[in-house]
């Protein structure tokens, strides 16, 4: 049977996302829930107080609880580009690519606990580089268990085939639509000269790094993929839910 204090939690989080609170706007007061659900204060506070530590409540003294204003918990559209690439289309010839321009099957500890394998089963890494006439800005270095690469010719894959393309023709697995999870954040030095080497810039030259898990079957980690993007060739726009046309 599902606790009273659970119920609250629940119902509040649903009205959140159906809107009837919007980010900013003050909830039912400690007195009012305790009529509504029946409950002693012990039990309304409790469920206050998870809800101000998930991230969806905020809590003033003398004023009541609050919806939080900021992003968490709430529906985004994220949508990355490529800025100076459009800018320079619109005043010379641009002509973008991508290379893989090596596959090797590698040991890595660190790897294989993100993808939730042995620490010393095998990986076959790829490795992609994006060019922008023949400037580098792009180099992603993918990693696939390779026993779930069985029949799967990657050492015969050619300098022009994405392993995106590959994959969805021999297993019918699609990677851009599956389950994900990234993180990106600014790297500051770059710690690694194989990116130096590869990018063609200066260690003190920012990059940003993305780091994402992609899911398959449900919940199981399939790929690890490691992104490292010049600066002044990407940008992220964030949009909420309710700012969408």
């Amino acid at each position: 049977m599902v606790s009273k204090y659970q119920i609250i939690k629940q119902d509040i989080i649903q009205m959140i996302e159906d809107k009837k609170f919007k980010p900013g706007d003050k909830i039912y007061s400690e007195g009012e829930l305790k009529k509504i659900y029946n409950v002693s204060s012990t039990t309304v506070v409790k469920a206050l107080q998870d809800l101000v530590l998930s991230g969806y409540l905020i809590r003033k003294q003398g004023e009541g609880t609050f919806v939080r204003k900021n992003f968490k918990h709430r529906r985004a559209f994220i949508d990355e580009g490529s800025p100076i690439t459009q800018e320079f289309k619109e005043q010379y010839k641009i002509v973008e690519s991508k290379k893989l321009i090596y596959v090797k099957e590698i040991e890595n500890p660190e790897i294989a606990k993100k993808l939730n394998v042995r620490s010393n089963d095998i990986l076959v890494e790829f490795c992609r580089v994006g060019y922008v006439n023949d400037r580098p800005w792009h180099v992603q270095n993918s990693y696939i268990p390779k026993k779930y690469l069985k029949n799967f010719p990657y050492n015969e894959l050619k300098e022009s085939n994405r392993l995106s393309d590959e994959l969805r023709k021999m297993f019918g697995i699609n990677l851009m639509t599956l389950p994900m999870k990234k993180k990106i954040e600014i790297e500051f030095p770059i710690v690694e000269d194989k990116v130096c080497e590869i990018l063609k810039i200066d260690r003190n030259i920012p990059v940003y790094k993305s780091e994402g898990i992609t899911y398959y079957p449900e919940k199981q980690p399939f790929e690890f993929v490691r992104n490292y993007i010049h600066y002044k060739f990407y940008s992220i726009e964030i949009q909420t839910e309710d700012n969408v046309e």
